[in-house]
């Protein structure tokens, strides 16, 4: 869940890292309301295959200001 408290327009990315591979959403328009962005990432960026428990927990979730 998320939103924007300043001027202008605001974007944001959630990726999975995980072994220095990264997997980026599509680019997420925020508003002054606070909105709940579901996104699935199916596979382990650094397998390329369905999440393993271990892969899962040594991953990390990321968001980043992309405007």
């Amino acid at each position: 869940m998320m939103r924007k408290t300043d001027a202008g327009i605001n974007n944001v990315r959630q990726s999975m890292v995980n072994g220095g591979f990264e997997t980026v959403s599509a680019a997420i328009p925020l508003t002054t309301a606070y909105t709940y962005w579901p996104n699935v990432f199916e596979l382990d960026p650094s397998t390329g295959a369905p999440w393993t428990r271990t892969g899962f927990n040594s991953s990390n979730l990321r968001f980043t200001r992309t405007d």
